[in-house]
């Protein structure tokens, strides 16, 4: 008996998570216009931003890329600009930084009517990386996985993790 019970212990502990409101859905890759990331330690989502509060824009050519999002909920607010001077390829990552660093930058906001404002970007000195899982010129899908740091005019640095989106464009 003390087995069984060890044993369903085990199972319920190990089913539990602390971050069970925070899943983080899986990149389906099939253009469903959805996008998640995290703007230091704060989880944005399309999947629960409000309707009136969400904008979702994408540009994609051989050339050249721009992506813009904006997410919010609860008076919560987050932009993310993505953009590329240089056409992308699927299975391909490449690092976002600056102008002098690489092709790729993104600029980011959080703001709201009680948090204060931050205005921040990547730069040449910081950055990350974004990695193009699928590219689709013929159904017209990009999705991609990112992460990155960006900075504030004062130097504060802010993270922006587990990124990832899913578009038609």
């Amino acid at each position: 008996m003390k087995k069984i019970i060890a044993l369903i212990t085990s199972f319920v502990i190990l089913s539990c998570s602390s971050d069970d409101d925070q899943k983080q859905l899986p990149l389906t890759m099939n253009g469903s216009n959805s996008v998640e990331y995290t703007f230091n330690g704060k989880r944005m989502s399309s999947f629960d931003s409000d309707e009136d509060a969400k904008e979702i824009m994408c540009n994609v050519s051989k050339a050249n890329t721009w992506i813009y999002f904006k997410l919010g909920k609860n008076n919560e607010y987050s932009t993310l600009s993505l953009s590329s001077s240089t056409g992308f390829e699927e299975g391909k990552t490449y690092s976002i930084k600056g102008n002098l660093n690489s092709n790729v930058k993104a600029s980011n906001e959080f703001y709201g009517p009680n948090i204060p404002y931050v205005s921040c970007s990547t730069n040449n000195e910081i950055g990350g990386t974004i990695k193009i899982e699928k590219l689709d010129y013929t159904n017209r899908i990009i999705a991609a996985k990112f992460s990155y740091d960006c900075a504030d005019d004062r130097g504060n640095v802010y993270a922006v993790r587990d990124g990832w989106f899913d578009l038609k464009f």
